[in-house]
């Protein structure tokens, strides 16, 4: 009876040492899971901040596409009123008599009355 006593025991001594070990292999475990799931929780919490930037980034750069196109098509309008400010397109045509080409401007030294003396 001792000898079986001993045997239970030592047995039963083993036995939690088993279980004493397997929770530990048990806990360990879970941390590790834990730790797996901690980094991966990171992981996709920067990777959401850096979707989240570049959809935000992407729709700056589209703005300032769209604002740039915008100030494009402005100074192309501008650039066009200027040019036709000064077009002759709709100018009638009022040619000159040959005779008025023949004599001389008035403003020259006193008028027609000094070109006239100085013939």
């Amino acid at each position: 009876t001792t000898t079986t006593t001993t045997t239970t025991a030592t047995t039963t001594t083993a036995a939690t040492a088993t279980t004493r070990a397997a929770q530990r292999v048990v806990e360990s475990a879970a941390a590790r899971v834990a730790r797996v799931a901690d980094a991966v929780t990171q992981v996709t919490d920067v990777q959401a901040t850096d979707d989240a930037e570049l959809a935000y980034t992407a729709e700056v750069v589209h703005e300032q596409e769209a604002e740039a196109e915008e100030e494009q098509e402005e100074e192309a309008e501008e650039e066009e009123q200027k040019q036709s400010a000064f077009t002759r397109e709709d100018e009638q045509h009022n040619p000159w008599q040959a005779t008025l080409l023949l004599q001389h401007p008035s403003s020259v030294r006193g008028g027609a009355a000094a070109a006239d003396a100085a013939r």
